[in-house]
């Protein structure tokens, strides 16, 4: 009730600084992503606040951000280095984290931070590089992104925030 935020011993990552985090939408895992050579997508299993490591899988080059679809079965990583890849992989509860499949990010440039809209199945990817933001559609089976569709003139997009009944 104070707003005191009080350490509950959460586990470490001994190497690189986490760069994107997400929680998934059954409040059970918290996902990492570390950038480094490679990078690597951790897993902690949450109970009552503590986290415990349960798995990872190292991903592209420079993973910044990351999103989930809404089962919390495919997770979405955005690679901001030279390879401008959307990166999907699968989770299943065991726990197992899969790379599943890439798309070139249609502005051939760095995602910088990815979302998700849970009620329509959309991922969107920010590119600062051209002010650009990508809307794909996920396929809630096999977690592949097609349709982009994208949306120029953004004024230097930071990232993209979903209104929780997906209507915006």
């Amino acid at each position: 009730s104070s707003g005191t935020i009080t350490s509950l011993g959460a586990p470490f990552i001994s190497t690189g600084n986490p760069a994107g985090l997400v929680i998934d939408p059954l409040n059970a895992y918290v996902f990492a992503s570390v950038p480094g050579a490679p990078t690597v997508l951790k897993a902690f299993s949450m109970s009552v606040g503590n986290l415990t490591f349960a798995t990872q899988s190292n991903t592209g080059a420079n993973v910044t951000a990351i999103a989930s679809n809404r089962a919390g079965s495919y997770f979405y990583a955005g690679e901001n280095s030279n390879s401008n890849n959307l990166e999907w992989f699968s989770f299943s509860r065991t726990p197992t984290l899969t790379s599943s499949g890439a798309v070139t990010v249609v502005s051939n440039q760095p995602t910088t931070f990815v979302s998700s809209n849970p009620m329509y199945n959309q991922i969107y990817a920010v590119t600062q590089g051209n002010s650009q933001v990508t809307s794909y559609q996920a396929d809630p089976t096999t977690g592949s992104l097609t349709s982009p569709v994208a949306v120029n003139g953004v004024t230097a997009p930071q990232m993209v925030a979903i209104d929780p009944t997906g209507s915006y």
